[in-house]
């Protein structure tokens, strides 16, 4: 259910687009119908349709281009998107005024000629701010993706701690005078040493550990070792 809602939300827009296109078929698609062979009516009603999907999709590509960083290449080009969202906007107000004064003069004896031509304008302007509209919820194009903006939001967030350096903090290996001088200190800790407790030894203090051929030669430097001489 939750994730039907979201859908829902993030698309209400485009469904209520699709009632108005289908519900205005009746006016300037019976009236393209009258332009088509016999028989073939029902092709004027789907030019209809499709023209006022491309002035809705017009529409919506000029503000998601409008939204792109100021004085972009893609933001400047967004501009040539309004002479045609203009042409599919008066074409379609232009075929539903044509329908209008035929139906019209039973409904508005008096009032039909400046009602047609208000009228005409309903369906055409209102697909255009629907457009708009989604535009601004869809956002910059650098941000466009199928998910919800929301779960857009997570990852972004997601990568940019990803994105971040992590902190490392690197074991100084000691030289073999520093070594000898660490092995001093040790005390009783020192004595007995083979290669494992040398590195043992030097990991447990934060140094770095040694090769382990390194660490059997340190080991010899072991109190107990060098009193035995080497």
């Amino acid at each position: 259910m939750n994730r039907f809602y979201r859908w829902a939300r993030e698309n209400s827009l485009w469904l209520v687009s699709v009632g108005l296109m289908l519900a205005s078929s009746g006016l300037d698609g019976v009236y393209m119908g009258k332009w088509m062979p016999l028989g073939w009516a029902w092709l004027g009603l789907v030019l209809n349709t499709m023209s006022d999907v491309a002035n809705m999709v017009l529409m919506y590509w000029y503000g998601r281009l409008r939204q792109e960083p100021k004085g972009s290449k893609r933001q400047r080009l967004a501009v040539a998107l309004l002479p045609a969202e203009i042409v599919a906007i008066l074409y379609s107000w232009f075929f539903s005024w044509r329908q209008l004064r035929a139906i019209l003069p039973a409904v508005e004896p008096e009032a039909w000629p400046w009602v047609s031509a208000v009228a005409a304008g309903f369906i055409p302007l209102l697909l255009a701010f629907v457009g708009y509209a989604q535009s601004l919820l869809a956002g910059k194009l650098e941000t466009e993706t199928d998910e919800p903006r929301e779960i857009r939001q997570v990852r972004a967030e997601t990568v940019t701690v990803r994105s971040e350096p992590q902190a490392t903090t690197e074991t100084r290996r000691l030289t073999r005078t520093e070594w000898r001088a660490f092995l001093a200190t040790l005390n009783g800790d020192g004595t007995d040493l083979d290669a494992d407790r040398v590195n043992e030894l030097l990991i447990a203090h934060g140094y770095a550990q040694v090769p382990t051929s390194t660490a059997r030669d340190w080991a010899g430097d072991a109190p107990d070792r060098a009193e035995g001489g080497t």
